[in-house]
């Protein structure tokens, strides 16, 4: 059995908005912003595209499976830091789909290894991108009450939509 973490320390870990767990051959990439329903800032961005590429690469990690801390899997795009960088007129609100979104669902849906979206709450906008929505994971398995960010609570299921490699 082998586990890896994202951070060498755990402590540092715990407030990393990625963390990183290979045990198993199993790779879990936990999005970890609970209290902002882990929304994607920047910095999570950045963070998740470097541990999916991190994860890409490593062949001790033979699927990787997605998911979010606390009730919600992921809520999309972090409109507070959004609209910061909007009235800032900061060039990274430009910069995002080329520098963020685009390489990490690419990476995603390309990645040589069965990538697994774990949905336990909301996945909306970005985040519904991230789980399969449109080009995401390949499988998307969704806990006991999740909701499709419109309040519509599902069934546990598992949704194939693509072909595992």
């Amino acid at each position: 059995m082998t586990s890896t973490q994202s951070t060498p320390d755990h402590a540092e870990a715990e407030q990393a908005p990625v963390l990183l767990d290979v045990t198993d051959g199993v790779a879990v990439v936990t999005l970890n912003r609970p209290d902002a329903m882990n929304s994607l800032d920047v910095a999570t961005k950045e963070a998740l595209l470097t541990v999916l590429e991190r994860v890409a690469a490593d062949p001790g990690a033979r699927c990787v499976v997605l998911r979010g801390t606390g009730k919600a899997f992921c809520v999309g795009q972090d409109l507070k830091e959004h609209i910061t960088l909007l009235q800032n007129g900061d060039e990274r609100l430009w910069e995002t789909v080329v520098r963020h979104y685009n390489p990490i669902v690419e990476l995603i849906a390309t990645m040589n290894k069965p990538v697994i979206a774990a949905i336990n709450g909301v996945a909306a906008g970005a985040g519904d991108q991230r789980s399969g929505g449109r080009s995401g994971s390949r499988l998307r398995v969704r806990g006991r009450h999740p909701s499709d960010g419109a309040g519509r609570g599902r069934e546990p299921r598992l949704q194939r939509d693509r072909p595992v490699l």
